[in-house]
């Protein structure tokens, strides 16, 4: 799981990707590019911006460009179908849906079943068709999910979508949320660095109290749990591709103590870095000796 701002890429360099996730848990985040989340089974809890929900099996989840999002599966199972594109396939380079237009980011299936039976059948149609297509990538699949993606945005704002007048605007304005993306954004990029509260704070220009009340509201949790994670997680990523010492590994990704990055570490991950190294170490040596 992580808090930042995310660079896409993709196969093919074709900018849309969807797959099928089971208890997707992931930090808060946010790019360019526009998320669409269909819940199959279970139940997942999705924050988007300052709003929270438990979406149940038959929901949606439309993120918008830039908005700050995450996902949480504690104590909860799910499969979701997950869409991701850049804006552009749909000729909204900058972003989608304009800033004209409101977008519920959540639907609930209540909203999807009161559609006319054409309308709610084509919908959930484009959504797995989606999937499957872009898992089987026939030939000319490309022009296919994009005609398809088109559909299913059009779709969305003929039906979900209304155009948003200057009150409603000034009403649903999110306060400080550039800042944040901002902290985020540093985060990410200097994770490797000494990064306190105070110093976080100043650049983005907000007292340390309010920041920190404002980082939880849209991440989750606070500052120094934040962190925590995000180093955890690019050590656990150097341990699984990498020959480095634990000792290097920590000290690599901002941890100025073997006790506090083992303490971190397992907290997070429920196994310490050591074990996990052997774990893999054991593995790759058992691969070994069955291609012998």
């Amino acid at each position: 799981m992580q808090a930042f701002l995310e660079t896409r890429t993709y196969e093919n360099d074709f900018p849309l990707s969807s797959y099928i996730c089971k208890d997707n848990n992931f930090l808060a985040h946010w790019h360019i590019d526009v998320e669409i989340v269909y819940v199959c089974e279970g139940n997942i809890m999705i924050s988007v911006n300052d709003e929270s929900r438990v979406l149940k099996k038959g929901d949606m989840a439309v993120i918008n460009s830039t908005d700050i999002h995450r996902y949480d599966s504690t104590n909860m199972q799910s499969e979701i179908i997950v869409i991701i594109f850049h804006p552009e396939l749909i000729g909204h380079p900058a972003g989608w849906p304009e800033e004209r237009f409101y977008n519920p980011v959540f639907i609930e299936s209540s909203k999807i079943n009161r559609l006319d039976k054409s309308s709610r059948d084509n919908l959930l149609r484009l959504i797995h068709e989606i999937a499957k297509e872009y898992n089987a990538q026939k030939p000319f699949f490309e022009n296919y999910l994009q005609g398809l993606i088109i559909q299913l945005t059009a779709l969305l704002q003929r039906h979900f979508m209304s155009p948003l007048n200057c009150a409603v605007k000034k009403r649903i304005r999110l306060p400080d949320i550039g800042k944040i993306k901002k902290a985020i954004e540093y985060i990410n990029q200097n994770y490797r660095d000494e990064i306190t509260l105070d110093t976080i704070s100043e650049i983005v220009d907000l007292s340390p109290a309010y920041f920190s009340r404002l980082f939880a509201k849209y991440s989750g949790t606070n500052f120094n749990s934040y962190l925590g994670r995000i180093r955890v997680n690019a050590a656990e990523k150097l341990i699984k591709t990498t020959q480095d010492s634990i000792i290097s590994i920590a000290y690599e990704c901002g941890f100025n103590s073997i006790r506090t990055f083992n303490r971190t570490f397992k907290s997070l991950k429920g196994c310490s870095p050591s074990q996990l190294k052997k774990t893999i170490s054991t593995a790759s040596y058992l691969n070994g000796l069955k291609t012998e």
